[in-house]
């Protein structure tokens, strides 16, 4: 069935639905793609998150409570299906006596609605980038998603990590390279544990003379990031992140996936991370770079290159 003929369906114009039973006007709070719709005169919230689209609508989990914070229902959603919103209304008719079609049914249309709002087709106009809004340290990292690539051992964690400590503070710790504007930094730790990284944060911020910044956050990741990608955007777009490092592609890809399909996965969820943008950190063949005095390909196809907007490597020289 197509898609256009399993979204939205209501029973009568949903807009009459809503000011004939919607008291007064909801408070409505997006954060990212998440959504929460409060209904005050009735006491109670509808919260959306983790949503996503299908071939059959906008699916995503609900959680519905008092104000009290008494949980009244959560369950994964079809926002599109009659069906289920019929179920759920039926349900809800047991908890508490209010008018629940109404809120039901103008809940669903709002997050499904304002899901992944399209981008406006508009005229293009000639405009020259500044290095403060076409980079975010000036001659390395681009506000663009980048990869770093090298064999192990070559210090590209503790390099990520560097340049999130200059962003998040604003100021140079990475030779004589300039931060355009601080900004928030996210680090999404695939590989290592938090005790690593604590370490090697405390000695880049002593080597610099800096007291920590409070806008570089840490979270390790154990599932794909396709799995925990909605909860993600949503911290990011709650913390105003500029920059997401992500360590590393390959284990942040579902395992058994081909490389190209492990580049196509990553690094869409990637994009919709947007206005983020991300430094990955990709690895090589480490027998391959020790042969050649040229920096090796990442491990993967040529998406693992071409996807992002940006590709570089790391490298230690030989004297």
């Amino acid at each position: 069935m197509k898609r256009a003929e399993t979204t939205y369906e209501y029973d009568g114009a949903p807009e009459s639905a809503f000011a004939r039973d919607v008291q007064t006007p909801p408070e409505i709070h997006r954060t990212g793609d998440d959504l929460t719709i409060t209904y005050p005169v009735d006491g109670v919230s509808i919260a959306f998150d983790q949503l996503s689209d299908t071939a059959h609508g906008v699916d995503g989990m609900v959680t519905i409570r008092s104000v009290g914070g008494d949980l009244l229902h959560w369950s994964w959603l079809n926002l599109a299906s009659l069906q289920t919103r019929n179920a759920l209304v039926a349900k809800l008719a047991k908890t508490l006596d209010i008018e629940w079609r109404a809120k039901i049914e103008h809940a669903c249309y709002e997050a499904a609605t304002g899901f992944r709002q399209h981008e406006v087709t508009e005229v293009l106009i000639p405009r020259r980038r500044s290095a403060e809004t076409a980079f975010w340290i000036n001659g390395f990292i681009p506000k663009t998603n980048v990869i770093l690539y090298g064999p192990g051992g070559e210090a590209k964690s503790l390099l990520a990590l560097a340049a999130g400590a200059s962003l998040a503070t604003g100021t140079s710790i990475i030779g004589n390279l300039q931060v355009a504007a601080p900004a928030p930094v996210m680090y999404l730790d695939f590989e290592d544990d938090k005790d690593e990284h604590e370490d090697r944060y405390a000695k880049i911020l002593a080597g610099a003379g800096l007291d920590a910044p409070k806008t570089l956050y840490y979270r390790k990741v154990k599932r794909p990031l396709v799995r925990e990608a909605a909860r993600l955007r949503r911290d990011a777009a709650e913390r105003h992140v500029g920059l997401v490092i992500l360590d590393s592609l390959s284990w942040a890809a579902t395992p058994g996936l081909r490389w190209d399909e492990q580049a196509q996965e990553v690094f869409g969820a990637l994009r919709e991370f947007a206005p983020a943008t991300a430094l990955v950190l990709g690895h090589v063949n480490s027998a391959a770079a020790a042969a050649s005095s040229d920096p090796a390909n990442p491990f993967g196809s040529v998406l693992v290159r071409n996807a992002p907007g940006l590709a570089g490597s790391a490298m230690r020289r030989n004297a």
